[in-house]
């Protein structure tokens, strides 16, 4: 007969501490969680840089349309303009 504070989870856990030790045991639950907390870290990283980077794309894109409005607008001849149309 079991004694009642005995579960089958708790009879599991205590094969694994017999087995790998408490020191083991406390490394792996750490890494376990340091390597959640970690992705969590990595992914809202991920998620700003990519909104980040969407806005310098905008950004970079405006200027773009700015500089050749400019070069038009300062361009002396047609065929300043027509340089200032050209993809670089």
């Amino acid at each position: 007969m079991r004694p009642p504070d005995e579960t089958p989870d708790t009879k599991e856990w205590t094969r694994v501490v017999q087995q790998v030790g408490v020191p083991s045991l406390i490394a792996l639950f750490l890494v376990w969680f340091l390597s959640n907390q970690v992705m969590a870290a990595i992914e809202t990283h991920h998620a700003e840089m990519e909104e980040l980077m969407q806005r310098l794309i905008v950004s970079h894109e405006t200027s773009l349309q700015v500089n050749r409005q400019i070069c038009l607008n300062t361009a002396p001849d047609p065929a300043s303009q027509s340089r200032c149309i050209q993809a670089p």
